[in-house]
């Protein structure tokens, strides 16, 4: 499959440009290895910059022969620029909180998005389902070697289950199908969530909060939280993380789409995780059966308790971004979360004016310590965002043809802006 669109005649040009910019990653991690202030090497990063421009100059003054080879161009060109800015970051001491997120490809327009989309988030009643939801469901740890072995048991299942969804695509695309149980891992460790690591290896928790669930009833009693696990798998596995890197790094693409580059290719890879998460839970819905020991009550009690955290977590990133773009761009004296952020959206905030204090306080004592994970706030809401406009596209193909392009989507490492512009291109081919 990956024959059709990826092994096709480059043009000697963009041979040349991919050449010089894996040469140029490869110097800019060398340089980024030196912690050091003092033996900075400053010369190094001046010759760096300077090469970095060139290129990029030589591929935007480039004829490509191609609407695909404008595609990868593109890339090439915005993961430059993300690079030119991190090294400013470091060699010109630049600070200001819009050229962070231009590292990420982030601009202007993302911005206003997520702000029409916080203009439709009605907080009062998000507020009101989530303390809904917390009356009667907690999360837990397991309790039992029972359990763990449920939760093991649940892991492998689910697991299975996305390979045997993923294979007919899979399989065309990799040269060396992995099979599962030697790319995935199952831990116990109380400290450490379920990831996937740059190997292409899965590793999921067993003896996580993330997977049990605590009914408040007469008395407390585990459940076994199915949607969690499912959401794991989706984000981690062969549908999301891993399902990239593994297609990637089997396929015959270009060899720049496979060298990794944060933050520039971090919107494109969150993005790809929700689609993963949100495909493994509909697996789940679609079969009721894989959940036969967890009764209809409590099967339909996490659902909707997995849809409560979704929605809210979505809102918070959307809330925070927001809250601490406007801080650093418009009004920094007055904290993150100043009256002008609240009066965007409708808030309990806006009538519960001891509440909005201590919010307010909460932000302003908190932000600063974390500064840098504000920046990838806005990543993670960009990728929602992204992700929101795809599967409303996506959602009227027959299965095949969404299945094809949910594959060729995982394929490379992409910037923000191209990874758009790449998925307008699938659809066109390919539906």
């Amino acid at each position: 499959m990956a024959d059709e669109l990826f092994q096709k005649k480059y043009s000697a040009e963009l041979q040349d440009y991919s050449l010089r910019f894996l040469k140029l990653i490869d110097r800019n991690d060398k340089i980024n290895s030196v912690t050091d202030v003092l033996v900075f090497p400053v010369e190094g990063v001046k010759r760096l910059s300077a090469d970095i421009d060139g290129l990029n100059n030589d591929i935007l003054a480039a004829k490509p022969e191609t609407e695909f080879e404008h595609l990868l161009l593109m890339n090439l060109s915005e993961r430059l620029n993300s690079m030119r800015l991190s090294l400013n970051e470091y060699y010109e001491r630049e600070f200001d909180y819009t050229y962070y997120l231009k590292t990420l490809g982030i601009n202007e327009k993302d911005i206003r998005e997520v702000i029409e989309h916080l203009k439709h988030i009605d907080l009062q009643s998000e507020a009101e389902k989530l303390l809904g939801s917390g009356e009667s469901l907690y999360r837990g740890i397991p309790e039992s070697k029972e359990e763990i072995k449920k939760i093991e048991e649940y892991y492998d299942e689910f697991v299975r289950l996305s390979y045997e969804v993923a294979s007919p695509m899979l399989t065309k695309l990799f040269k060396d199908y992995p099979g599962y149980r030697g790319s995935v891992e199952l831990m116990e460790n109380r400290n450490n969530r379920s990831s996937y690591s740059r190997t292409g290896k899965v590793y999921l928790n067993t003896f996580s909060p993330d997977v049990i669930t605590v009914k408040r009833d007469l008395r407390w009693t585990n459940i076994i939280d199915v949607f969690s696990i499912a959401d794991i798998v989706g984000e981690e596995g062969i549908l999301g993380h891993q399902g990239q890197f593994l297609a990637t790094e089997s396929s015959d693409i270009p060899q720049f789409l496979k060298k990794v580059q944060m933050p520039a290719c971090t919107v494109n890879a969150e993005a790809i995780a929700i689609f993963g998460k949100h495909v493994m839970v509909d697996l789940l819905k679609n079969k009721r059966d894989m959940a036969k020991d967890i009764n209809d009550k409590d099967f339909d009690l996490l659902s909707y308790n997995l849809g409560i955290r979704e929605s809210s977590d979505k809102t918070n990133r959307f809330v925070n971004a927001y809250a601490d773009y406007f801080y650093f761009t418009k009004n920094r004296e007055i904290g993150p979360m100043s009256d002008e952020v609240f009066k965007i959206i409708r808030s309990p905030w806006n009538v519960s004016g001891v509440y909005k204090e201590r919010i307010k306080a909460y932000f302003n004592t908190k932000f600063w310590e974390n500064y840098k994970r504000s920046i990838s706030v806005w990543a993670y809401a960009i990728a929602d965002v992204m992700a929101m406009k795809f599967e409303k596209r996506l959602a009227g193909f027959d299965f095949e043809t969404r299945s094809k392009i949910l594959a060729y989507m995982q394929l490379g490492f992409w910037s923000k802006n191209s990874y758009e512009a790449y998925f307008d291109y699938l659809v066109k081919e390919l539906a």
